[in-house]
C-alpha cells in the first residue's frame, strides 16, 4: 500500500527535484532498449531524443514523489505526474503529448502492456493561431541581410516554406533550378516532397553553389568545413535581422513558414496543394491557416467607419 496521497486539487504536489537520486540500472538499460528499437524503426533522432529525456524525467520524478520506478507505477501515479506537469510546472500541450506518446511507446515496446490512457487528463487543446508576418514585413527583414549566403537562407524558409531543419539540410543535389523545385528529403515524419523555388532567390542561390560538388551541403558552416550550419545559427541570423527591422513582433524561423502557407492561401491556391507543399499528413493541420487569413473579411466596414 502507498504511504503517498494524491491530491488532484491544483496546489503543488512537489517542488523542482533537489536530492540526489541513485541512477536505476534497469531503467537506464531499458530506455536504451527503447532507443535502439526507434532507430530500427526509423524515428528521427530529434524524436528518439526527446522521449528519452521525457522518459528519464519521468523515471526521475516518480522515484522521487512515490519512491517507485517507471514500470512498476500505477495509473494514479502516471496521472498525478501529468498533474504535476499541468499545473504545478505549466508545461505546453505538445510537451505533454511527447511525455504521454513516449510512455505509451515504452509500456508497448519494453513492458509490452497496454497504457490506459484514460488514467491520464484529457487536457484542453490549445487552439493558437500562428503568429504571420506581412509581405512587406519579410522585405523589410530581407533587407536588413547584407551576407547573401544569410540572405538566401532567410529567403528560402519563406519563398519555399521551409522549416529551419529542412533547409539547412539542403544539398546541391536537391536543387532544381531548371524546374524551379527542391526536394526536400526524409523530413519531419521521414517523408520526402518536393516544394516550390522561387526564381527571385534563383540569382543569389546559383552564386552561392559555384564551385560546390552535389553531396555539399548548400549552407556549409564556416567554422567546420564540410559540415552543415547549425540550427542555431541559422536562428540568430534571423533574429538579427529582424532586431535591425524595428518590427516589434514576436516572429521566429517557423513565422516564415507560416507566413509563406498564409499569403499562397490569400492568393487563391489550394488548400491541398498547400498541404504537399508544407509536408502535412492531415489537412487539418494545414487548415489552421484558414483561420489565420479571410480575404472576406476585408470588405467588411465596421459601423463605425
Amino acid at each position: 500500500m502507498l504511504n503517498h496521497s494524491i491530491r488532484m486539487d491544483h496546489r503543488p504536489i512537489s517542488g523542482r527535484i533537489r536530492i540526489a537520486i541513485t541512477p536505476d540500472p534497469q531503467a537506464k538499460s531499458q530506455r536504451q532498449m527503447l532507443s535502439n528499437i526507434m532507430r530500427i524503426k526509423n524515428y528521427s533522432p530529434k524524436t528518439i531524443k526527446s522521449y528519452i529525456a521525457a522518459l528519464t524525467r519521468t523515471s526521475e520524478w516518480l522515484k522521487h514523489t512515490f519512491n517507485t520506478s517507471l514500470s512498476s507505477a500505477g495509473g494514479l501515479q502516471i496521472t498525478a505526474y501529468f498533474h504535476s506537469l499541468s499545473y504545478d510546472q505549466k508545461k505546453s500541450r505538445s510537451y505533454l503529448e511527447t511525455v504521454r506518446s513516449a510512455i505509451k511507446l515504452y509500456f508497448n515496446e519494453i513492458l509490452h502492456k497496454p497504457f490506459v490512457l484514460s488514467t491520464v487528463y484529457d487536457w484542453k487543446k490549445e487552439k493558437k493561431i500562428p503568429v504571420v508576418l506581412s509581405r512587406q514585413d519579410i522585405k523589410l527583414i530581407l533587407s536588413q541581410i547584407h551576407n547573401g549566403k544569410h540572405w538566401c537562407l532567410i529567403a528560402l524558409l519563406y519563398s519555399s516554406g521551409l522549416r529551419v531543419s529542412e533547409v539547412i539540410n539542403l544539398k546541391v543535389s536537391d536543387i532544381n533550378i531548371e524546374e524551379k523545385t527542391i526536394r526536400i528529403r526524409q523530413a519531419k515524419g521521414r517523408k520526402d516532397r518536393i516544394t516550390v523555388l522561387s526564381p527571385v532567390v534563383i540569382p543569389n542561390l546559383l552564386f552561392l553553389l559555384q564551385n560546390k560538388q552535389t553531396h555539399q551541403y548548400v549552407f556549409e558552416s564556416v567554422q567546420y568545413k564540410g559540415k552543415r550550419l547549425s540550427i542555431r545559427s541559422a536562428q540568430k541570423v534571423f533574429k538579427t535581422a529582424l532586431k535591425k527591422s524595428g518590427l516589434n513582433k514576436n516572429a521566429s524561423c517557423h513565422t516564415l513558414r507560416h507566413s509563406f502557407a498564409t499569403h499562397l492561401l490569400e492568393n487563391g491556391t489550394d488548400l491541398r496543394y498547400i498541404q504537399k507543399l508544407l509536408g502535412h499528413s492531415s489537412l487539418n493541420t494545414t487548415a489552421i491557416y484558414t483561420h489565420v487569413t479571410n480575404p472576406g473579411i476585408n470588405n467588411i466596414r465596421s459601423p463605425m467607419d
